[in-house]
């Protein structure tokens, strides 16, 4: 996340208990309780959002605190034709199978 408004919403989305801080003593008291009630509300959808939310803010140089940059390819390495949009929840939502590896004494001879 590159948007300094972004950063405060963000830590609620993977929010966790925190057991030592060098906050004082009444941080703690009043976070560690809001905890579940964050895992509530702020869920994958809220996490899309403020993906998005921040590809918006971190086009602006007012709102990004971040370092962006590009890298140029040559023109043959784009493709012909028109690529689809992947959506942030794609990305977050992509899973792949579970594996068992088995050896087998068969299979190196």
């Amino acid at each position: 996340m590159l948007s300094s408004f972004l950063r405060i919403p963000l830590a609620f989305v993977g929010a966790e208990k925190i057991q030592k801080t060098k906050k004082p003593q009444i941080f703690l008291n009043i976070y560690n309780p809001l905890v579940p009630a964050f895992k509530v509300i702020f869920r994958k959808r809220a996490a899309c959002f403020l993906i998005e939310l921040d590809d918006l803010f971190s086009n602006s140089k007012a709102f990004c605190s971040g370092i962006i940059f590009f890298i140029l390819k040559n023109q043959e390495c784009y493709s012909k034709k028109e690529q689809r949009k992947i959506f942030v929840s794609q990305v977050i939502d992509f899973k792949v199978p579970y594996h068992y590896i088995s050896f087998a004494i068969d299979d190196y001879s």
